[in-house]
């Protein structure tokens, strides 16, 4: 084992640039922003500059390609990238710690792969400061411990896990591109339907319900509800079908019961998200629930119909112009929404249920390889 600062040959902050020091073009100012888990986020269009001038007259640290970047801020904190080639002349903020590896002793690939490990991360959290926003300072970050195998077995490491690394990307980006097929074809054959009604007119909305104090209601038995909470929804995924926790039958009685087939919306936070239930259970009042709609609409369609631009815009309306921003149920029953024909939706849910299955062996072989990873992150870095 040795320490961060025993395999670098430079460790630094980058510098205190100030909204007046910035410039339109010139040398970049990467920010923690552009810090990713194990890679660098460009993001030009929010691409920040300062001039040649500035550069020398704050006499700031020139960042290289090749060098570590490591955020001190969340989220999460030590998250880390390796600075590409294509970068140009370029400085970093106060809040990234610049970390120039000694190439003998520690391969760069294998320090980065290491920033992303359960051990890394354990270690981080014994420095964190700060109450509301957490933080690292650059001298604790420097005693961080990393495992020094030879440089051919750290090689060797960085290899399978980049392979296991790119394959993960790769599903995820064919998961994004089969979302985007099933939007655009909402758009193709919804555009031009006209007719349109309140939401509460054609379905039941209701808000969930939360016994109080949650922790005296939650049990492990087996005969238990099944008690629903975002944290149970898989990203991107159109149902709940299990969940982490029940509640006793007493707590159910507190709470609001939903159904297999029934629709529930997040109120708050990353509102107006909808979910389809393949179980039943109890939500609290952080759900917004849609029954009774098979006589209007098609699951599928009115999944992607809530998702839809034109009817998620207002919900951003409605809870801006609130004093609370939530999502409430009135706000919900008062949204338009489009009513095509029921045979034009089954046509375009038949159409999603064939992506559906594909995104399924998809999904299959990416919750694989998350297993892969994290077995071999855990040989290598345990």
């Amino acid at each position: 084992m040795a320490t961060i600062k025993s395999v670098s040959n430079f460790v630094g902050d980058g510098n205190w640039i100030e909204s007046k020091d910035q410039s339109t073009s010139g040398i970049r100012l990467i920010q923690t922003g552009n810090i990713g888990v194990g890679t660098y986020l460009d993001k030009v269009n929010r691409a920040k500059y300062i001039s040649e001038q500035t550069f020398s007259q704050l006499n700031c640290t020139e960042v290289l390609p090749g060098d570590i970047l490591i955020s001190r801020l969340p989220d999460p904190v030590g998250r880390a990238c390796v600075v590409p080639d294509r970068m140009g002349k370029a400085i970093t903020a106060v809040d990234c710690t610049i970390i120039r590896l000694n190439p003998e002793v520690i391969d760069s690939q294998f320090f980065i792969n290491f920033t992303q490990s359960s051990k890394y991360f354990e270690q981080l959290q014994q420095f964190l400061t700060g109450t509301t926003r957490t933080r690292i300072s650059r001298k604790n970050l420097e005693k961080i411990e990393i495992p020094i195998p030879s440089l051919n077995k750290q090689r060797e490491t960085a290899r399978v896990l980049d392979q296991v690394t790119t394959l993960l990307h790769l599903r995820k980006q064919q998961l994004a591109k089969l979302d985007e097929l099933v939007k655009a074809r909402f758009v193709e054959m919804f555009s031009a339907c006209t007719p349109k009604d309140k939401l509460g007119n054609m379905v039941s909305v209701s808000r969930g319900a939360s016994p109080r104090p949650i922790s005296a209601y939650v049990t492990e038995d087996i005969d238990g509800v099944n008690w629903i909470k975002i944290g149970d929804v898989p990203e991107n995924s159109l149902y709940i079908e299990h969940t982490k926790e029940k509640i006793t039958l007493e707590g159910a009685k507190k709470s609001r019961y939903v159904y297999k087939g029934d629709f529930i919306l997040s109120n708050s936070m990353s509102f107006g998200r909808p979910y389809i239930l393949n179980i039943d259970g109890c939500v609290h009042d952080g759900w917004l629930i849609i029954s009774d709609y098979l006589a209007t609409f098609h699951p599928l369609y009115l999944y992607y119909a809530i998702r839809d631009f034109e009817v998620q815009s207002q919900f951003s309306e409605k809870v801006n112009g609130a004093t609370v921003k939530n999502l409430n149920s009135d706000l919900v029953k008062s949204t338009l929404i489009k009513v095509p024909p029921m045979e034009l939706q089954q046509q375009f849910s038949e159409s999603v249920l064939k992506m559906e299955q594909t995104k399924l062996t998809i999904q299959q072989s990416l919750d694989k390889l998350e297993l892969l990873k994290k077995s071999l992150m855990q040989e290598y870095f345990e």
